[in-house]
């Protein structure tokens, strides 16, 4: 599956309808455990973290609407230039931001809400080279979904597997700390961002 992905042939959501033919066939001809009177439970299931993760998307997305309708990026902006003309201490701060807004808004609003306005301050301002920029800023809205309060990503892995949140972050803590090193080791040195 994740082979797939790499390779271009199919779409994380294709290769998701791979995962569950294959996990059809393994639980009816291998195991023998998958069971047909079991399928409204599962539907039932599949449908309860459909829709949670369907009302935070749009939680977001209105959060979203709120700040760009207060012109909040716009400010925010305004108020980096006015606090450095430093690109490492401007790579930090917007990692702490981007980490901040990730933890309350999925990664597709918060790109398009935050990236076209720093984009070009971080270019002509800074003189930060657009994959560099675009790689910490990926990276710290990924790191933001499994982070609390509201990491979408912590959520659904806890619904799924009928986990508490907190224990599921406890678990991933090591790799969220690692991540974050990564992320300051970027800003500091952007030639690790091969392009």
């Amino acid at each position: 599956m994740i082979g797939s992905i790499i390779g271009g042939l199919a779409t994380p959501t294709e290769s998701a309808a791979i995962a569950s033919v294959m996990a059809y066939l393994i639980g009816r001809f291998v195991t023998g455990e998958f069971d047909h009177r079991k399928i409204p439970q599962m539907l039932e299931t599949a449908g309860t973290n459909a829709a949670m993760v369907l009302f935070m998307v749009a939680t977001a997305a209105v959060f979203s609407w709120v700040l760009i309708y207060g012109q909040i990026p716009q400010t925010l902006a305004v108020w980096v230039q006015g606090v450095t003309r430093d690109p490492l201490t401007f790579l930090l701060i917007v990692t702490v931001l981007m980490l901040a807004i990730g933890m309350v808004i999925d990664g597709i609003p918060a790109l398009i809400m935050i990236v076209p306005i720093l984009l070009p301050v971080a270019m002509r301002v800074y003189g930060i080279d657009p994959y560099h920029f675009g790689v910490v800023i990926c990276i710290n809205l990924t790191l933001g979904l499994v982070t609390p309060p509201v990491g979408v990503a912590l959520y659904v892995a806890a619904a799924v597997s009928n986990t508490k949140p907190g224990e599921i972050f406890r678990t991933a803590l090591p790799f969220v700390i690692v991540t974050a090193v990564v992320v300051i080791l970027l800003s500091v040195f952007p030639s690790l961002t091969v392009h």
